[in-house]
Formats: C-alpha cells, sequence, structure tokens
C-alpha cells in the first residue's frame, strides 16, 4: 500500500511488523514505509534493529545502504 502512495492505509502493517518482530524482512518493509510516511528516527531504529540481528537476509545490503543514506 505504501509503495502505491497509501502512506496512512499502510499504517495496519506496522502493527504486523511489531508482532513479528523477529522476521527481518518485514522490519525492512516497514522502515521503507516509515520512510515515506516521514518518519525518518524510527526508520533507523527499524534499520539498526535488522542489519545487526542475525544472519544475512536478501535485502540486506538495500537496508545497510538505507541506513547509511539516512544517517546523513
Amino acid at each position: 500500500m505504501v509503495e502505491k502512495g497509501d502512506v496512512a492505509g499502510g499504517s495496519p502493517c506496522r502493527k504486523s511488523g511489531r508482532r513479528r518482530a523477529s522476521n527481518r524482512e518485514i522490519r525492512y518493509h516497514l522502515a521503507q514505509a516509515l520512510v515515506k510516511a516521514g518518519d525518518k528516527p524510527k526508520a533507523i531504529s527499524q534499520l539498526e534493529i535488522v542489519i545487526g540481528s542475525g544472519p544475512a537476509f536478501p535485502q540486506e545490503a538495500e537496508a545497510l545502504a538505507l541506513l547509511k543514506q539516512l544517517r546523513q
């Protein structure tokens, strides 16, 4: 929903991300939604969890690049 411009409609996905906190891909997509919603601090927080919590996942390089971009 967020990718289609419906940031508000994507907010229920935030709850899913919190409930399934161990799923790094969900957290990564939550971080992307938070960026689009303008919540940079929360996006950074989610990305820090994603990057520092276990073995690599398919979008790890993209998550790291996004984190670096947000920290600038």
